[in-house]
């Protein structure tokens, strides 16, 4: 697995089109927040710079607090 990067670091990049919005996206990652570090979400961030989350803790997680991300694993080879 990837190391997390801090979101003032660099955010993550957005190469792919969203189909329900047209808008462009990042590649799934992981989210959590420094402030509560055992909470993780899956979602992605807009071209906007604003998060969509999907699954894991998101409703408890904060968009506002979210601090770190990381690219999930790469898939099974076999």
């Amino acid at each position: 697995m990837s190391d997390w990067i801090k979101c003032s670091d660099r955010l993550p990049e957005c190469p792919h089109e969203c189909t329900t919005d047209h808008t462009m996206v990042s590649h799934s990652l992981l989210l959590t927040s420094i402030h509560d570090p055992q909470s993780l979400a899956m979602g992605h961030m807009r071209q906007d710079g604003s998060w969509k989350l999907y699954g894991g803790d998101y409703d408890f997680m904060d968009l506002e607090t979210i601090t770190h991300w990381q690219l999930f694993p790469a898939p099974p080879t076999e």
